[in-house]
């Protein structure tokens, strides 16, 4: 069925060949994942074209039902667009399963067809302005769509290069090849692309790597940072670890107010590797939900009482839940004189906003996890009332010397030597109280393993996001917070099916 194996094609048809591979197994996970068990396949004229021709025909010939509609005449393709389309008629004549439509636009009732999964290979790269009919028609029709969307490469109408989208395909999921497009972060891109899947169609990675997502006017290149990036940050644990070797996390939050915040970070924390995880409350905090019986919970009164369960700890994670009395900031005052790493968070960062000077003493690694709001007030905290947020987080970094993780869509992850890294996985199902509580989690979970705040960000970021994906595997309602942690044994196997 490999037609790859032992095969020689000249380089750009062997490529489409290897994308088409790449495009059908995600396909096919991602059906999987929506209850899906039929195929629509809309394939355009150019090369992306060629690309839907050729994945219909690998999931035609894994026994999938496959129905394909080429949307324009036959005497349009060229080059390799003409070559899958032949391919596809020696191939597929005897198949049952697969149905051919040429041209007519259906009417919507195509699309009303229970458990399908539309794949849009209509337009690729090179779209500039609005997209021509017939392309605008069926554009239109996808954007009426009720059933999942995958698009192949860009979702058709989106300018690769601006993320301008003036009429464009509204994907579910977009599963682009070799690296991700700068028009895929900017202006309408995060929208109509929803999630992102990298492919690896056999480009090099000295040629890859050496092209970054885009190039900003302020000289910026950012990375993204996805499945391949992130495995090679999670080595194979040796057989003979234990719990000591993998770290001994301190989450310190809760209040009054707001008890289950520290909770899920610490749950999140044990789910997420650290060996240890003492979860210090205030007196004043008494939890309704409960914990795993694993974490450690110490209460404690005054900050005297706090400073000893810091002792011998190798991360902090602090924040969650901790309120802005005068309490809480002369708790995280003192645990930022100490020489831990730590992840600091939620009322953490607001605290700090307002003493910029407690940064003065910190003589540790230092990761800070605002939002937008607390990003702002952090601004304005160390780079002046008068500063206007920057669309990248870089200047806060360098200003604070610390690791930035900018959360929400696309979250970015700034170093203060100017590295920063776009994060490629994530759903509108981490838009719930609480999600942000299970990221410190994971973030503290990596300072105790031993990672630099950079890459402990980038591999939390990504692995949360993952987590948010399979919660609400299509769409996005239904989940909250308190599902992530239980579901990052998952994501981990994802990695390491064998373990």
């Amino acid at each position: 069925m490999d037609r790859l194996a032992g095969a020689r094609l000249d380089g750009t048809y062997e490529l489409m060949w290897r994308a088409a591979l790449a495009l059908a197994n995600c396909a096919e996970d991602y059906a999987d994942d929506c209850g899906c068990d039929s195929f629509l396949v809309l394939a355009g004229h150019g090369n992306n074209g060629g690309d839907a021709l050729l994945t219909a025909r690998n999931l035609a010939m894994r026994g999938h039902e496959v129905h394909m509609h080429l949307v324009t005449s036959r005497d349009r393709l060229r080059g390799d667009a003409l070559k899958a389309w032949q391919e596809i008629q020696d191939d597929l004549h005897d198949y049952h399963n697969f149905f051919f439509f040429e041209e007519s636009i259906p009417s919507p009732e195509v699309l009303q067809t229970p458990h399908l999964l539309v794949l849009d290979g209509l337009l690729g790269t090179g779209i500039n302005g609005v997209p021509q009919e017939p392309y605008a028609s069926w554009i239109r029709l996808l954007q009426d769509c009720r059933q999942p969307i995958m698009s192949l490469d860009i979702p058709s109408g989106l300018n690769a290069d601006t993320g301008e989208a003036e009429l464009s395909v509204t994907a579910d999921l977009t599963a682009t090849l070799a690296a991700p497009k700068a028009g895929m972060f900017l202006r309408q891109g995060p929208e109509q692309c929803g999630r992102l899947r990298v492919l690896d169609i056999g480009i090099p990675a000295d040629i890859r790597d050496t092209q970054p997502v885009w190039q900003a006017e302020d000289g910026l290149s950012p990375e993204g940072f996805s499945f391949a990036e992130a495995a090679a940050l999670l080595s194979r644990e040796p057989f003979t670890t234990y719990k000591n070797q993998r770290g001994h996390l301190l989450v310190v939050g809760g209040s009054r107010e707001y008890s289950g915040a520290p909770l899920l970070t610490a749950e999140a924390a044990l789910r997420a590797g650290s060996g240890l995880v003492t979860l210090a409350l205030p007196e004043s905090c008494n939890p309704l939900a409960t914990l795993p019986r694993s974490v450690m919970v110490r209460k404690f009164s005054t900050v005297n009482d706090l400073l000893p369960l810091a002792e011998g700890k190798s991360a902090l994670a602090i924040g969650p839940g901790l309120g802005l009395s005068d309490f809480a900031a002369e708790v995280v005052a003192e645990l930022l004189r100490l020489d831990i790493p730590t992840a600091l968070d939620a009322d953490g960062l607001n605290l700090l906003a307002k003493n910029p000077q407690w940064l003065e003493s910190h003589r540790q690694a230092l990761l800070l996890t605002p939002h937008s709001g607390e990003y702002r007030r952090l601004v304005q905290g160390f780079l002046g009332e008068s500063s206007a947020p920057n669309d990248f987080s870089c200047d806060l970094a360098k200003a604070t010397g610390a690791t930035v993780l900018l959360k929400g869509c696309r979250s970015q992850i700034s170093a203060p030597d100017g590295r920063l890294s776009l994060n490629l996985s994530g759903a509108p199902s981490l838009a719930t109280a609480g999600s942000g509580d299970v990221l410190t989690g994971i973030c503290g979970a990596f300072l105790a393993n031993g990672l630099p705040p950079y890459d402990a960000a980038r591999l939390a970021c990504f692995l949360h996001g993952l987590a948010g994906e399979l919660a609400a595997p299509c769409g996005s309602r239904g989940a909250i917070a308190d599902d992530l942690p239980g579901l990052l044994p998952e994501v981990f196997r994802r990695f390491f099916p064998r373990n």
